[in-house]
């Protein structure tokens, strides 16, 4: 046991740096006093951008949409481009000649999975339709540029701002209006009514003209009663489909042929309206001058009235958001939110968005906001899942939190002292309380009290306001790892000596078996059944029962000897989070473990708890990960090969999403569910059931094939159909998951060829060299970042044929020929009987020679391997009371077995006759130097014909050649130096040619005349016995090239003459 335990002491020492380190690095001046700290506001919104550095190709974004493939779409001035959340596809004029400017300035979504393209200043408009563009409008007249798009039972109508109409009916654009009078149209004032009518509001003077088409005519419309000579200003259609009508007199509605006044309730805004907007729940926002906002439905005013304050132009409603909130925005503003209870949310480059002006915005079907400016680029706005405790009040490295009785939040930082949160209240303990050190645990026990262990100076505890030290130095060690208070009341205290229980008042040091100062006690637990679990660093886990020890560890079937965070679930089931080593769960007889392999989002497991829903939160260096514990559970009994987690990271709203490990506690669950963890910048909160889920699936797609550095078209195939030959395939795909496409993770696989599926990370796109001829079938699929998988997700056939002389016709003249030709030599029969009876006598010595080659391989290679693993395996009895020298002949056993099974491989394919092709021996030393130089800093090249010949070898050509090689890679990678390896084959004037060549220092080749020994002579004595020559190129600093020369047509007879006795 102590063995087992010694071997983690270099990875203890390395993490115990680790910790220290972080606290001396972030460390910062603590001043002397009690002190109450006035955090910061957090902002609401987490804001990502993306400018012209990331692909965009204008920072002024002036159109949005989203179709129905689930790409979005981004207008701007310099062109459109096609976002799938990493990668920004431009479309201009130069590369998609239907565009006919470069300047977006709509987008709308159109039927059958349209999308229509409204480009500024001349009235282009552009429709794509199943991936291919089609120019409906070229450039013409300012005033045609299209502003709206309605659709109709027929077809789409189109708005120009001039007031002029077209009808699209899926094939032709026909002109319906050309008046053009009324110049300018408002473009968000535009609305069909349920007769089929078109309303639009027109600015071409002060006062605004209400204007109606109908039966082919547009005309302007004069307001009755009390609304004659109102100003016009807004015109809005409710999701049932009434049309209202925002004027300076109040508010009017559509009924029958005209418009009529609304009595509105009594409000303290007047009824002067300046925009309208449409809800989704069937209410309607009313702008009122002087920037007031309110919701009306159904006769009521839906919540108080808002006043933006502050404001210095008028603003301009874009939309409503998916949680209700009404946007505003217009140069300098920014995004201006009123929600239905009237509260104002502003979020504007004080906030951290990137521009002052927002020009449209959209809600995709995630629910993320987007916001296009015109002076910023692209903005994703989501809200926070995780939020920082008392925001800038606390910044620093934390290891502890606690929970107080009064719901007060306890938190010992790094060379900070200890902070309390009272609601929004902060204060902070430094120096003139607690001595500068690290806090490093912190519990509040069931009488209140505050316990505080430090990394240097013991314990302390929290009484009358004050601080104070608890026990002498001889009771306790001065670096306290954990504090923890059992079912019982006793408080129980892990430090560097080990274990220490505080019970009526006496402190007892409690001596644990193969222990040493190299180990701490960094968590505790206790379960229904009255163990008491430890944890450590470098000793694995100890359970404490009845006063007798039991030690668990790797050897018992524990990942990891550091186990840094226990936790007893409500089934009385133990959860070990281990180091380098993942999470193991203990019940009862054995460990179930779970690792990165198996879905684990870290292989390093700080914290553990579990929500009132039954799902675990690991907390982690990477940052915090769930996972449904029943997944888990399922897992290991085997209902399933795999799980999945969520992670997150600093794109869910933390300052750093690196928690601190090996103290207690680090991290806890709130008596109101929040759960909170320790960061190296402070602490991070969520509250699992107010956090949402991303239910949406992401559509799976693939942008592109290449078939031999070809690209393919996929619209409306069935297959792909490659040709003839070996094929190298290359697959570009993509996940449309918009709220975090860093994490969208996927899988795939060639039916044919791989067998499952293979995990692909994050990369979207994947390669295949060389596929032999066959029908494929490419899928691949996605995971979205709350690990929700697409199925079946995307995929495509791949048919490569067959060469003629592959094909059954061929075959089939093949064997008639053969028939004819047996029926001439029929009467030369006697003569054919002598020869077989030659060549069979002749085919029988050279079996013989095999074998005799095959037996002399057995005893120079196999053999050679054996010996040394006897001789080391005698060396371990005779020093087996010395195990490190025992380790080292452990290691060399292992390495000596390696390379005999190696040997064995090699010797078995050079046996086979399926191998007897230039073929099968290309193709065996590309694979070997693939994996030979797989795990080394030398880049390895491959220059090789793309169709190799059948020429035949024999075994020993085979052999020969392929150990030549072998032997310039050993020597590249043991004596070269160099970075890049490349291997080439030319077949050329009847001649085989197989170099090896590399880039590194060289060496001088007159040094090494014919006489020498050694590798270089080996590899002239192997190609002399073939009928090869060889050719060495070399000088220092150079390189070096080797080259092997076989002539084609004595390659059977040379290794045939080779054979003869």
């Amino acid at each position: 046991m102590q063995a087992a335990a010694t071997q983690w002491l270099p990875g203890l020492r390395k993490w115990r740096a680790f910790v220290l380190a972080v606290g001396a690095c972030c460390s910062t001046t603590v001043r002397g006093q009690l002190e109450s700290v006035s955090p910061e506001p957090e902002g609401q919104f987490m804001i990502k951008a993306w400018s012209m550095a990331d692909g965009l190709p204008h920072l002024s974004v002036t159109a949005l949409a989203q179709t129905t493939d689930g790409y979005l779409w981004v207008g701007t001035l310099a062109g459109l481009a096609r976002f799938d959340g990493v990668r920004f596809k431009v479309f201009t004029p130069q590369n998609c000649p239907e565009l006919p400017k470069s300047r977006i300035g709509a987008l709308f979504k159109g039927a059958d999975d349209a999308l229509f393209i409204a480009t500024e200043r001349g009235g282009g408009l552009v429709a794509l339709r199943g991936g291919q563009f089609h120019q409906l409008l070229g450039s013409g007249n300012e005033q045609d540029e299209i502003v709206n798009c309605m659709r109709e039972p027929s077809g789409e109508l189109f708005v120009a701002r001039s007031g002029a109409l077209w009808h699209w009916n899926g094939t032709v654009l026909s002109v319906v209006s050309t008046n053009r009078s009324f110049y300018p149209v408002s473009p968000p004032n535009i609305c069909e009514d349920n007769q089929g009518r078109i309303w639009m509001v027109s600015r071409m003077d002060e006062a605004g003209r209400l204007l109606c088409f109908s039966s082919g005519r547009l005309e302007s419309v004069t307001l009755p009663g009390p609304l004659a000579g109102a100003q016009i200003r807004a015109l809005a259609k409710d999701a049932s489909g009434q049309l209202w009508l925002g004027t300076s007199a109040g508010l009017a509605v559509l009924r029958g042929e005209g418009f009529e006044p609304v009595e509105l309730p009594e409000s303290a805004t007047p009824p002067n309206i300046r925009e309208l907007a449409a809800c989704r729940d069937g209410g309607l926002w009313v702008c009122c001058a002087n920037y007031w906002q309110t919701k009306y439905q159904a006769g009521h005013w839906m919540g108080p009235a808002s006043q933006i304050s502050g404001v210095q132009t008028a603003l301009e409603v874009l939309a409503e958001d998916r949680w209700g909130n009404l946007c505003l925005g217009r140069y300098p503003e920014g995004l201006v939110l009123v929600s239905p209870q009237g509260i104002v949310t502003k979020v504007g480059p004080a906030s951290g968005l990137p521009g002052a002006t927002v020009s449209c915005c959209l809600t995709d079907r995630e629910g993320n906001q987007w916001l296009g400016l015109f002076d910023g680029g692209l903005v994703r706005l989501q809200p926070r899942r995780f939020r920082i405790l008392g925001g800038s009040a606390l910044t620093t490295p934390v290891y502890s939190i606690c929970e107080g009785h009064d719901g007060s939040i306890w938190v010992g930082s790094s060379l900070g002292g200890v902070y309390r949160f009272q609601g929004t209240n902060t204060t902070r303990y430094g120096a003139s309380d607690l001595p500068l050190t690290d806090v490093w645990s912190l519990l509040e026990d069931s009488h209140s009290n505050l316990w505080v262990g430090t990394s240097s100076h013991g314990v302390y505890q929290f009484r009358g306001e004050r601080f104070q030290p608890m026990f002498d130095r001889t009771q306790i060690s001065d670096r306290v790892d954990a504090i923890y208070e059992d079912r019982k009341g006793r408080i129980w205290f892990g430090h560097r000596a080990g274990l220490s229980c505080y019970a009526d008042g006496h402190l007892t040091k409690l001596p644990m078996p193969w222990f040493s100062d190299e180990y701490e006690v960094v968590a505790i637990a206790d379960d229904k059944q009255d163990q008491l679990w430890l944890g450590t660093r470098g000793a694995g886990l100890f359970c404490l029962r009845d006063g007798n020890f039991t030690s668990y560890n790797t050897t018992n079937g524990l990942l990891s000897n550091l186990a840094w965070s226990l936790f007893v679930d409500r089934d009385d089931a133990l959860w070990v989070g281990t180091a380098d080593g993942g999470l193991s769960r203990w019940c009862g007889d054995k460990f179930a473990n779970f690792t990165t392999q198996d879905g684990l989002a870290d292989e390093t497991v700080c914290h553990i708890v579990e929500d009132s829903s039954g799902r675990l939160w690991c907390s982690s260096p990477h940052g915090p990960f769930s996972v449904q514990k029943h997944d888990l559970e399922s897992f290991a009994g085997g209902q399933t090969r795999n799980f999945s987690c969520a992670s997150y990271d600093q794109s869910d709203g933390m300052a750093s999403a690196a928690c601190t490990c090996a103290f207690q506690p680090s991290g806890c669950r709130t008596k109101d569910g929040r759960l909170l963890f320790p960061t190296l910048k402070g602490v991070v909160v969520v509250r699992p059931d107010a956090l949402e889920v991303n239910a949406v699936v992401p559509p799976v797609l693939i942008e592109e094939v290449t078939v031999d550095g070809k690209t393919q078209d996929l619209n409306g195939s069935a297959a792909l159909t490659a040709p003839a030959g070996r094929t190298r395939l290359e697959v570009r795909y993509t996940a449309l998951s918009f709220s975090a496409p860093e994490k969208v993770r996927f899988k795939y696989r060639l039916d044919a060829l791989d067998s499952s599926w293979v995990d692909g990370g994050a990369k979207r796109a994947v390669a295949y060299a060389y596929l032999p001829h066959g029908r494929y079938r490419f899928q691949v699929q996605a995971c979205n970042n709350d690990g929700l998988w697409s199925s079946p997700g995307a995929g495509f056939d791949l048919i490569i044929p067959r060469h003629f002389w592959q094909t059954w016709w061929f075959v089939g003249i093949l064997l008639l020929g053969s028939g004819a030709g047996i029926a001439l030599t029929a009467r030369r029969l006697e003569k054919v009987k002598a020869q077989r009876r030659f060549e069979r006598q002749h085919q029988a010595h050279l079996v013989e020679l095999e074998r005799a080659r095959i037996a002399r391989d057995f005893h120079d290679d196999i053999g050679a391997c054996l010996t040394h693993v006897i001789v080391l395996s005698e060396l371990v009895k005779g020093d087996k009371e010395q195990p490190k020298q025992v380790e080292a002949y452990a290691s060399k056993i292992g390495e000596s077995a390696r390379n005999a099974v190696h040997e064995l491989r090699t010797i078995i394919w050079a046996a086979n006759p399926r191998n007897d092709t230039l073929d099968g021996l290309v193709q065996y030393i590309s694979q070997y130097a693939d994996n030979f130089f797989q795990a080394t800093p030398i880049s390895c090249h491959l220059d090789l014909p793309a169709e190799v010949p059948a020429l035949p070898l024999t075994a020993e050509v085979r052999h020969n050649l392929f150990m030549v090689v072998k032997e310039a890679l050993h020597n590249i990678l043991k004596h070269s130096q160099a970075t890049e390896a490349r291997l080439r084959l030319t077949l050329q004037a009847g001649v085989l040619e197989l170099g090896v060549a590399d880039n590194g220092r060289g060496f001088d080749v007159h040094r090494f005349g014919p006489d020498h020994s050694g590798g270089l002579a080996n590899m002239r004595h192997r190609l002399q016995a073939i009928g090869a020559s060889l050719t060495i190129q070399s000088r220092p600093g150079a390189g070096t090239s080797i080259i092997a020369r076989l002539p084609y047509a004595s390659g059977q007879e040379v290794a045939r003459a080779s054979t003869e006795p």
